[in-house]
């Protein structure tokens, strides 16, 4: 049996049978009713044109609404290791604010230094200085690992968040993809059978399918 739908001409791997069949016979009824008026500037999208367009849309809300949901505890996860973040810098400022003042301690000499010499002095403060505020440079030594270990585990849940919003514009833009090569053939085989076809095709300038910002934008959808 001869083959009704050649290679060339099968539809998209994401385009439904159905959505095949039914688009060309509305795109034949359709455009032998005279469905749009070419009058109309632009013209007005016909009913299956317009489904095309919801069908699209709500495929990309839908992608929208699962990955919000799977990133929201993953954002929480994030949010809280951030504010951890800030509080142990906060920490290590107030520490080190608190070494520095102690290492700026100005040298005294003792009563029992007073025949040594002034650099020999400043040597012995320096050195006392250095050993009282080392207990102050263990702490904040150890809230800087935390806060790299932190900042570690933040960086890998965030990197999580934006590989599925990554994933998230992909599935979007190939839905936009194949809903605009879909009203492209749709709108071609209306005006095949449309009384004023070649006009009609003249106005048809850009595709009623337009995803949104979050899509196409460089950033995922949470800096929008």
């Amino acid at each position: 049996m001869k083959n009704r739908f050649p290679t060339k001409t099968w539809p998209p791997k994401r385009m439904t049978f159905y959505q095949w069949i039914g688009d060309a016979r509305d795109a034949r009824r359709s455009g032998t009713l005279g469905i749009p008026l070419v009058g109309d500037l632009p013209p007005t999208p016909t009913g299956r044109q317009s489904e095309i367009g919801r069908a699209a849309d709500n495929a990309v809300a839908k992608i929208r609404q699962g990955t919000q949901m799977a990133t929201r505890r993953l954002e929480a996860d994030h949010a809280r290791l951030l504010e951890q973040i800030r509080q142990k810098d906060d920490k290590i400022v107030g520490l080190s604010g608190e070494e520095a003042d102690i290492l700026a301690r100005e040298p005294v000499r003792l009563a029992v230094e007073a025949g040594l010499d002034g650099s020999v002095i400043a040597s012995r403060r320096s050195t006392d200085n250095r050993k009282a505020a080392a207990p102050l440079r263990a702490k904040i030594d150890h809230l800087i690992a935390e806060r790299d270990d932190l900042a570690t585990v933040a960086a890998y849940v965030n990197h999580d968040i934006e590989m599925a919003w990554r994933a998230a514009r992909a599935r979007a833009r190939a839905i936009g993809e194949t809903a605009r090569r879909r009203e492209a053939r749709y709108f071609r085989l209306l005006c095949r059978r449309h009384p004023d076809g070649v006009r009609l095709a003249a106005l048809f300038d850009h595709p009623r399918v337009d995803l949104p910002a979050w899509v196409d934008g460089h950033h995922d959808e949470r800096d929008l």
